[in-house]
């Protein structure tokens, strides 16, 4: 008996034994596939959905880039935007090969994106050529556009099958770990040893679980949020959109809102970018804020960081029918208040643009394209506004184009031409100096108003040689003038634009320009504007110094209608200050302008300056001025600019201001 119930003993034992490694078997066979699933979810799957996700989103951004190319004309950007396109694209391609080694719609894929750089090849071809061909170009961007909308579709499908892919991975995965849960508990009170060995290594393989479900959520959650701000990114705005726009809801009208923060890069430049990555954070979460309590006007409305300085607003559901512009008051109004980062008080504005479907575009690209369209418009005049997208905006855009193209070949076709408006000293009535003054005549077009080229001129960068061809042009003539037998001692004043001065070396050029004309430093002044000057003060500082040892003069254009400290002011090496034509225009009417004028008189005297009043059209405002003690004067009053020639028998005849007033 003794004997039998040992080995009763014995078998018990040994049973529990067996069940025990049995147990351990079963629960690390069924750990290893999790972990195997687990694994290839993280290291293959996720990554080519992503990867899936971002060749989607970079194909689509193909035709923006044509499109603006078409529109700006800036090949150089056009190139650079296609390689860093191209780069992206072929990455992802890679990845997508991996995931799916034989199949032949990554073949196809392929095959299109080559025939979209052959279009894009041809386009840059036709835009690039002396006579653009408006036809070809818009038929080549909408091939384009079909390819990309293919791409598009077959991306979409590879996409649904590598989700359902992942789907079918994370149920097993999750079958399996059940599974395991379920041999626990079954055999948890026969083999309590059992367990209790098993237990720490349990313990662990579920916290490995949960610690790949914590790394999949996190890089869902980085494929679709703006890393910066934590918003919406792209990819999410653009999904939205389209979403927005495939619901077919009978009377809903989606729209759509670009917002671009004015002179970020001011504030990049000159506070560091950590200070303007701080300020897009608090402009992100203050636009947050606001936007929780709009739902009265667009219910479901959702914000997005793009890129850069760049927002959007998509508005699925419109309350009321002018819900986009109540909207974008709101925003103006709410950013009125500073934002205060690092201590410092900063204020921030928009510029932003509005379009509304199906009237401003009947499909995405063509919504958020009209979108930014305004915004581009609203950019134009300056920023810290909204604007409506309307349809003239293309036929605006496209003469914006034309006549930009036709700009480049200004210089070289002999088209443009100096004409210099005389200034004057108020107390003796003489001429004593000129301000140089760029004029254009197109061939077709006829004159062309400054106001229309220079902005275009400043877009391109084309600013930079037609200003280096301004100043040697003027330093040219006014020596011609100054050889004169009996010519007066005259200054020519050249304005300077912001590429100019914040770009290549500035002391450098008018150096160069002086030695090859001939002209004394001292009978050339350099105007700069207020806005310009106060960009980057320490930049400013130090440029103007070089050009004060070159011996040249400096003068502060339109002073008064920016931000001048007066503590910068005083340490710019400058000699005289233009008060700007605004304070002029309304001085025998208007008592602040009268006050204006004379506060920038006094400070500049103060400041041992000379001031010169720019606009200057009747005799009362020139005497208010002369009252006030102003040095000189331009403006209508004595003569408008003129070409060289007049110009000169003015001086021979020595024409005065009392005369000609």
């Amino acid at each position: 008996m003794k004997l039998a119930l040992k080995h009763r003993i014995f078998a018990v034992h040994a049973v529990v034994l067996a069940l025990g490694v049995l147990l351990s078997a079963l629960t690390y066979f069924h750990g290893r596939g999790v972990m195997d699933v687990t694994e290839f979810l993280v290291e293959k799957d996720l990554p080519a959905l992503k990867s899936l996700s971002d060749l989607k989103a970079d194909v689509i951004e193909l035709e923006p880039i044509l499109y603006e190319y078409y529109i700006a004309g800036s090949r150089q950007r056009f190139l650079g935007r296609m390689e860093s396109n191209a780069q992206r694209i072929e990455a992802n391609l890679s990845v997508a090969r991996e995931a799916f080694p034989v199949s032949a719609t990554v073949a196809a894929i392929e095959s299109r994106y080559t025939e979209i750089k052959s279009l894009a090849r041809q386009l840059d071809q036709a835009l690039s050529a002396e006579r653009i061909d408006q036809g070809k170009a818009r038929n080549l961007i909408a091939a384009v556009s079909r390819t990309c909308a293919q791409i598009v579709q077959q991306l979409d499908g590879m996409v649904k099958a590598l989700q359902n892919r992942v789907s079918d991975r994370a149920q097993a995965s999750h079958d399996k770990v059940y599974g395991i849960i379920g041999l626990v508990a079954f055999f948890s009170g026969m083999l309590f040893l059992v367990v209790l060995i098993a237990g720490h290594y349990v313990k662990a393989y579920l916290a490995g679980v949960a610690e790949r479900k914590r790394a999949e959520d996190k890089l869902i959650y980085q494929a679709c949020h703006d890393a910066l701000t934590g918003l919406s990114n792209r990819y999410m705005f653009q999904e939205r959109v389209v979403e927005a726009l495939s619901g077919g809801r009978e009377g809903v009208r989606p729209a759509v809102m670009m917002l671009n923060v004015d002179r970020l890069k001011q504030v990049n430049d000159s506070l560091g970018h950590a200070v303007g990555d701080r300020l897009l954070q608090a402009v992100g979460e203050r636009l947050r804020t606001m936007l929780q309590g709009c739902d009265e006007m667009c219910p479901g409305n959702s914000l997005y960081r793009l890129e850069g300085d760049r927002f959007a607003i998509l508005m699925p559901t419109l309350a009321v029918q002018d819900a986009p512009v109540r909207l974008a008051e709101r925003i103006a109004a709410h950013m009125k208040e500073s934002l205060r980062i690092d201590g410092r008080e900063l204020f921030v504005t928009f510029s932003a643009g509005i379009a509304v479907y199906p009237s401003d575009g009947e499909d995405p690209v063509a919504l958020v394209k009209n979108a930014e369209s305004a915004t581009h418009a609203v950019k134009r005049r300056g920023g810290n506004a909204y604007q409506c997208y309307t349809q003239e905006m293309n036929a605006s855009a496209l003469d914006r184009l034309e006549l930009g193209n036709a700009l480049r070949y200004a210089l070289e076709r002999d088209e443009l031409a100096l004409h210099y408006q005389p200034q004057l000293g108020i107390a003796g009535g003489r001429i004593v100096g000129m301000e140089a003054l760029i004029r254009w005549r197109h061939p077709d077009r006829g004159a062309v108003s400054p106001a229309e080229f220079i902005p275009l001129a400043e877009e391109s960068g084309l600013i930079v040689p037609i200003g280096e061809w301004v100043l040697r042009s003027a330093c040219a003539q006014a020596r011609a003038w100054r050889d004169l037998p009996g010519s007066p001692d005259l200054t020519v004043a050249v304005n300077i634009s912001a590429r100019q001065f914040h770009g290549r070396d500035l002391p450098g050029v008018v150096e160069r320009i002086l030695a090859q004309t001939g002209l004394p430093p001292g009978n050339l002044e350099l105007e700069v504007t207020e806005s310009v000057a106060m960009r980057d003060v320490e930049l400013t500082i130090a440029v103007l110094k070089k050009l004060k040892e070159i011996g040249v003069k400096l003068s502060i254009d339109d002073f008064g209608t920016g931000y001048s400290s007066l503590n910068y002011l005083k340490r710019f090496p400058i000699d005289k200050l233009k008060v700007d034509q605004s304070f002029v225009r309304n001085l025998t009417t208007d008592a602040n302008d009268v006050a204006i004028a004379g506060a920038i008189i006094a400070l500049g005297h103060s400041l041992k300056l000379k001031v010169i009043a720019e606009g200057v059209e009747t005799r009362g405002q020139l005497d208010l001025l002369r009252r006030y003690g102003c040095d000189e004067m331009q403006g209508y009053l004595f003569s408008r600019p003129v070409a060289a020639a007049e110009f000169a028998r003015f001086v021979h005849e020595d024409r005065r201001l009392d005369a000609a007033a």
